[in-house]
């Protein structure tokens, strides 16, 4: 019926379709051909179907009109269709508003913004318009992508601060669990994208390192190994562009145990300075000289000893470098 016939001809029986129809559902159709004696179209000015003008069945609509007023046209049965075997015949209207549908939508997927092609691709669906199957096979593809993707990239935005750094590693796993999601739903994630997600994933876990150390980290009990340590965790977290709050926070720490270090060491330095020994000084007069006494007289003068030489360390050789040392006690106080 949608290539054109004419429902009142008879057979060499005298038979009609009407006559030799069986099934239900083709028996109301032709009956309902039957019934409609003029074209629905426009173009003919509803003209009267006869055994010239006959009847051709737009599906789509489900009215009936003459050629004149309707395309007829072989399109792709499925997605994975390679040849055009499927006969359609679509009336004027039928075909315009098709063929805006498919426009609307090609511009939708031009875009790449799910929002706009989610809009144009729901109203299709919905109203279960017969567009091109390839082309709503491709929207359908594009839609799932688009639709994950803005997914993953909602959740980085949301993961760009962390107030409790415990739940990061969740977050991390969440967010690979998304792109796994996706990976198996057959989505080929943008690969700008699959770079964003692995930079989120080792700004995350770098933040989460750094924060961990910096919690259980104490600047009395600061080591050359522990300033090491934390050094390291905030190059790699430079690296990775770990927010800047936290940037600051870690060097601030790595600062005050390095002065935490030089302190205790300088200090260790003046505990270490020996106690240098002095003799007893002469009694002297009033005039300022030794007072001699009867004992002295007696004794044998003796030479005396040459004392050792005492052991100035290094850092106390001249009195700058005394000062310089004993000043940075009361800077890092």
């Amino acid at each position: 019926m949608q290539f054109g016939v004419d429902l009142n001809l008879r057979n060499a029986r005298v038979h009609t379709p009407l006559d030799l129809a069986t099934d239900p559902e083709t028996r109301a159709l032709i009956k309902a051909g039957i019934k409609t004696t003029n074209c629905m179209g426009k173009k003919c000015n509803n003209s009267k179907f006869d055994f010239q003008n006959v009847q051709f069945y737009c599906e789509s609509s489900g009215k009936f009109y003459c050629k004149l007023c309707s395309t007829k046209a072989w399109v792709f049965e499925n997605k994975d269709s390679k040849i055009e075997e499927r006969p359609v015949c679509r009336s004027d209207d039928i075909l315009e508003q098709f063929q805006h549908s498919e426009k609307r939508l090609v511009d939708a997927m031009d875009t790449s913004d799910f929002h706009t092609l989610d809009k144009v691709y729901k109203e299709i669906t919905d109203a279960e318009t017969d567009i091109d199957v390839k082309l709503l096979d491709d929207a359908k593809v594009l839609h799932l992508r688009l639709e994950k993707e803005l997914d993953i990239k909602n959740f980085i935005t949301s993961v760009a601060h962390v107030e409790d750094y415990k739940t990061i590693r969740k977050s991390v796993t969440v967010l690979n669990n998304k792109f796994k999601d996706a990976e198996k739903l057959g989505v080929k994630v943008d690969e700008d994208l699959v770079s964003k997600i692995n930079e989120c994933s080792r700004r995350l876990i770098s933040e989460r390192n750094l924060r961990f150390e910096m919690e259980n980290m104490y600047v009395s009990a600061a080591t050359k190994d522990t300033v090491e340590k934390l050094q390291g965790l905030i190059e790699l977290a430079t690296d990775y562009s770990v927010e800047d709050k936290y940037m600051s926070a870690a060097n601030n720490l790595c600062g005050k145990m390095n002065d935490n270090i030089v302190a205790r060491e300088t200090l260790q330095l003046l505990l270490d300075y020996p106690i240098r020994e002095y003799p007893e000084p002469e009694p002297l007069d009033a005039k300022g000289k030794p007072i001699k006494t009867k004992d002295d007289k007696k004794k044998p003068k003796k030479r005396k000893k040459k004392e050792p030489a005492f052991p100035t360390p290094e850092w106390a050789l001249q009195l700058e470098d005394v000062q310089k040392t004993v000043k940075k006690i009361s800077d890092l106080a």
